[in-house]
């Protein structure tokens, strides 16, 4: 069932319509708009490459230093190997299998 309210009553009622608003740019707008949207993406790519590069410069640093340590601890372990081999040698002459020799001659004829 429909009911038809009448023209009378519906010009007295006030209508409270908020209208459209459509946007309108022009090209000089719509030029400027594309510019910046391009360079806020260059920017935010610049920066992103940025911290890329900073923590690739960080790692190789710390690869360096990691080899580096390695290379010293190898040094030190031959070291304290040698200066243990050299006091068991001290200590224990019989180990060696060497006697001692009283005067030694290069090749030259030169004495020691």
């Amino acid at each position: 069932m429909l009911v038809r309210l009448n023209s009378r009553v519906s010009s007295r009622r006030r209508h409270r319509t908020i209208k459209k608003q459509s946007v309108a740019m022009g090209p000089g707008a719509l030029r400027f708009i594309t510019i910046f949207i391009l360079a806020l993406l260059t920017l935010i790519y610049l920066i992103q490459s940025t911290k890329g590069s900073t923590k690739q410069m960080e790692i190789t640093k710390l690869e360096d230093r990691a080899e580096l340590l390695k290379n010293e601890r190898q040094d030190i372990q031959i070291e304290a190997v040698r200066l243990k081999s050299l006091q068991n040698l001290k200590n224990n002459p019989d180990l060696s299998g060497f006697e001692q020799i009283g005067n030694a001659e290069d090749l030259s004829g030169k004495k020691n």
